[in-house]
């Protein structure tokens, strides 16, 4: 596991703009002062480390606290490559899951919180682990400005 020190002596961390760079080589491909890290699938930014992928944001949190995160790290603004430390905040996964910004990719209406039924298109939410039905509407932009209603009175996600 990288350790806070072993951090601060292969990297700079820019807390403004979030971005990594390289202080030392660590192998051939490396260059010093170049951008550390490259996107992953699902859109976060990795680096590896003496042979160990880590995820940027988790990182900036440890170089900035010099200690790992206890929890999920979420991007306040839900931009999975913006890791300036402002736009970080150690969460637990619960609270990591109501900042979702975009519905599944296996979502058929396309709506955070919409799901199709024989009636229409109901709207639910999740607080405290229990699923609480907000009603079942004719179209989904009425389910869906349901949900975003209640999901702003619910969960306050930027305060969290």
């Amino acid at each position: 596991m990288l350790t806070y020190q072993r951090l601060v002596e292969v990297l700079n961390y820019d807390a403004r703009t979030g971005v990594f760079t390289w202080r030392v080589a660590t192998n051939l491909h490396i260059v010093v002062g170049s951008v550390a890290g490259c996107t992953v699938g699902r859109g976060y930014i990795q680096i590896r480390v003496d042979k160990r992928n880590y995820q940027a944001h988790r990182m900036a949190w440890l170089y900035v606290h010099g200690v790992w995160p206890t929890g999920s790290i979420d991007h306040i603004d839900g931009d999975k490559e913006n890791n300036r430390i402002a736009n970080l905040r150690d969460v637990s996964h619960a609270q990591n899951m109501q900042n979702q910004h975009r519905p599944h990719k296996n979502n058929r209406t396309g709506a955070l919180g919409v799901y199709p039924n024989g009636r229409g298109f109901t709207a639910c939410i999740k607080v405290n682990k229990k699923r609480i039905g907000l009603g079942t509407y004719k179209t989904v932009a009425e389910a869906s400005a349901v949900y975003q209603a209640a999901k702003a009175k619910l969960h306050n996600t930027k305060e969290n």
